[in-house]
């Protein structure tokens, strides 16, 4: 019988690489969360100042809507992110302190 090909996004046990992909999921939240938070910062630096992307063809002015379609896609996004994330930073301490269980 022949297994199929090798699931790339496994640790194999490895706690180095479960670390690593650890990194890797929580830099992906971090991305999620940031683009979400520079959304909304940049649309209420437009409503404070009332400058922002005045001259220019992309950014907020001010009285514009609020970003909800960035905000919440990619919020809700960086928060799945995050639960992934900790689910491995919870498997590469497992791994790390040598118990091989699932």
């Amino acid at each position: 019988m022949t297994s199929g090909p090798e699931n790339p996004w496994s640790d194999h046990g490895d706690p180095a690489r479960a670390r690593r992909l650890a990194w890797m999921w929580t830099a992906m939240s971090v991305v999620g969360w940031g683009t979400a938070g520079f959304a909304t910062l940049s649309w209420w630096t437009a409503q404070v100042t009332g400058r922002a992307g005045e001259y220019e063809w992309r950014g907020y002015a001010e009285g514009d809507m609020f970003p909800w379609y960035l905000v919440i896609p990619f919020g809700v996004l960086g928060l799945c992110l995050a639960v992934v994330a900790a689910r491995k930073w919870a498997r590469a301490r497992r791994l790390a302190r040598g118990n091989r269980g699932s």
